[in-house]
Protein backbone atom coordinates (compact mmCIF):
# COMPACT_ATOMS: atom_id res chain seq x y z
CA UNK A 1 0.00 0.00 0.00
CA UNK A 2 2.83 2.48 0.67
CA UNK A 3 3.81 2.58 -3.01
CA UNK A 4 0.48 4.15 -3.89
CA UNK A 5 1.19 7.19 -1.76
CA UNK A 6 4.75 7.88 -2.86
CA UNK A 7 5.12 10.65 -5.45
CA UNK A 8 6.11 9.35 -8.85
CA UNK A 9 4.57 5.91 -8.32
CA UNK A 10 0.88 6.66 -8.82
CA UNK A 11 -1.20 3.96 -10.56
CA UNK A 12 -1.65 4.29 -14.30
CA UNK A 13 -1.04 7.62 -15.93
CA UNK A 14 -2.85 9.60 -13.22
CA UNK A 15 -0.79 12.23 -11.43
CA UNK A 16 -2.03 14.06 -8.33
CA UNK A 17 -2.70 17.77 -8.41
CA UNK A 18 0.33 19.49 -6.98
CA UNK A 19 -0.27 21.33 -3.78
CA UNK A 20 3.07 20.63 -2.12
CA UNK A 21 3.76 23.67 -0.04
CA UNK A 22 5.55 24.30 3.24
CA UNK A 23 3.03 24.46 6.05
CA UNK A 24 4.06 26.86 8.82
CA UNK A 25 7.75 27.46 8.08
CA UNK A 26 9.99 26.53 5.14
CA UNK A 27 11.69 23.12 5.37
CA UNK A 28 9.75 22.04 8.46
CA UNK A 29 6.96 20.00 6.90
CA UNK A 30 5.65 19.40 3.38
CA UNK A 31 2.12 18.53 2.36
CA UNK A 32 0.77 16.77 -0.74
CA UNK A 33 -2.96 16.42 -1.17
CA UNK A 34 -5.39 15.19 -3.76
CA UNK A 35 -8.80 13.69 -4.44
CA UNK A 36 -8.64 11.28 -7.40
CA UNK A 37 -11.86 9.99 -8.90
CA UNK A 38 -12.81 6.48 -7.83
CA UNK A 39 -12.98 5.42 -11.49
CA UNK A 40 -9.31 6.41 -11.96
CA UNK A 41 -7.98 4.22 -9.16
CA UNK A 42 -6.52 0.76 -9.67
CA UNK A 43 -8.71 -2.19 -8.66
CA UNK A 44 -6.19 -3.15 -5.94
CA UNK A 45 -6.35 0.36 -4.51
CA UNK A 46 -10.13 0.38 -4.51
CA UNK A 47 -10.29 -2.90 -2.60
CA UNK A 48 -7.62 -2.03 -0.06
CA UNK A 49 -8.39 1.58 0.90
CA UNK A 50 -11.57 3.06 -0.62
CA UNK A 51 -14.01 1.73 2.01
CA UNK A 52 -11.86 2.98 4.91
CA UNK A 53 -10.55 5.99 6.76
CA UNK A 54 -6.83 5.20 6.44
CA UNK A 55 -3.84 6.24 8.51
CA UNK A 56 -0.41 5.32 7.16
CA UNK A 57 2.63 6.18 9.26
CA UNK A 58 5.97 5.67 7.50
CA UNK A 59 8.99 7.13 9.28
CA UNK A 60 8.79 10.96 9.55
CA UNK A 61 5.58 10.97 7.49
CA UNK A 62 1.84 10.69 7.89
CA UNK A 63 -0.82 9.88 5.29
CA UNK A 64 -4.53 10.20 5.95
CA UNK A 65 -7.14 9.15 3.40
CA UNK A 66 -10.88 8.73 3.28
CA UNK A 67 -13.68 8.45 0.70
CA UNK A 68 -15.64 11.58 -0.19
CA UNK A 69 -18.52 12.34 -2.51
CA UNK A 70 -17.86 12.94 -6.18
CA UNK A 71 -18.74 16.06 -8.10
CA UNK A 72 -22.24 17.40 -7.34
CA UNK A 73 -22.19 15.34 -4.10
CA UNK A 74 -22.52 12.12 -6.09
CA UNK A 75 -22.25 9.08 -3.77
CA UNK A 76 -22.82 6.38 -6.40
CA UNK A 77 -20.18 3.67 -6.74
CA UNK A 78 -17.69 4.67 -9.40
CA UNK A 79 -18.49 8.39 -9.00
CA UNK A 80 -16.94 9.03 -5.59
CA UNK A 81 -13.44 10.36 -4.87
CA UNK A 82 -10.74 9.43 -2.35
CA UNK A 83 -9.34 12.39 -0.46
CA UNK A 84 -5.79 12.04 0.82
CA UNK A 85 -3.17 14.23 2.42
CA UNK A 86 0.47 13.33 2.93
CA UNK A 87 2.70 15.15 5.41
CA UNK A 88 6.46 14.73 5.47
CA UNK A 89 8.99 16.29 7.80
CA UNK A 90 11.34 18.51 5.79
Amino acid sequence: MSRWFLPGSWPGSWKPPTCSVPLEMPSVCWRLCGAPNEADLARETLASILPYFVFFLPERQQVIGYPISGFDNDLRVGRRRYNFIWYRVG
